[in-house]
């Protein structure tokens, strides 16, 4: 009778295991050092964190830039599988007095290096407070000649267009909804 229930329980352990729970939730709210070594370092940027213009508990993401054509941020840890997740979320807040084109890149394993091969979402961040919201939906028609596959991302990052200056850019709250 007990190795019945043991085969019993660990066949519900296992169809548990096995069922695919949709990644939602905070990915990144940058309150933790550790927090920084989840992230691509590159030359001429400097990220820290800051207790200046959070917006999920006490800290947020403060990425200094100095002149570059393409600065940004990219992400070592994003999810490889959003199924089931219906948008992206990320909080910013503009420390320039000018506006900031940033470019929102989502690649997955088939994307290669060819612009129309991936997501490329365009925003314009205001000085001062900004949300952006994408809707997966756009993320997986995002490439011009096929389906970005959300179940095999390989790539996140967020970088600016040509901006005229250095700057400082905060993040936080990175979300799946």
């Amino acid at each position: 009778m007990c190795a019945l229930l043991t085969a019993l329980l660990l066949f519900v352990v296992s169809l548990s295991c096995s069922s695919k729970e949709p990644p939602t939730g905070i990915l990144y709210d940058f309150e933790n050092e550790s927090d920084l070594d989840r992230l691509v370092w590159r030359c001429r940027a400097r990220f820290s964190l800051s207790r200046e213009h959070a917006t999920s508990r006490e800290r947020s993401l403060k990425c200094e830039f100095g002149r570059l054509h393409y600065p940004g941020v990219a992400f070592n840890d994003f999810p490889t599988d959003l199924t089931g997740a219906r948008s992206l979320s990320i909080d910013f807040f503009n420390d320039a007095s000018f506006p900031l084109e940033l470019v929102v890149r989502i690649d997955d394993i088939d994307s290669g290096e060819e612009y129309d091969n991936r997501y490329n979402g365009s925003f314009t961040l205001r000085p001062g407070k900004n949300r952006v919201v994408i809707a997966l939906s756009d993320v997986r028609t995002g490439p011009a000649n096929r389906r970005l596959d959300l179940s095999r991302i390989s790539r996140f990052l967020l970088f600016l267009h040509r901006p005229p200056g250095p700057f400082t850019l905060y993040v936080d709250r990175i979300d799946l909804k």
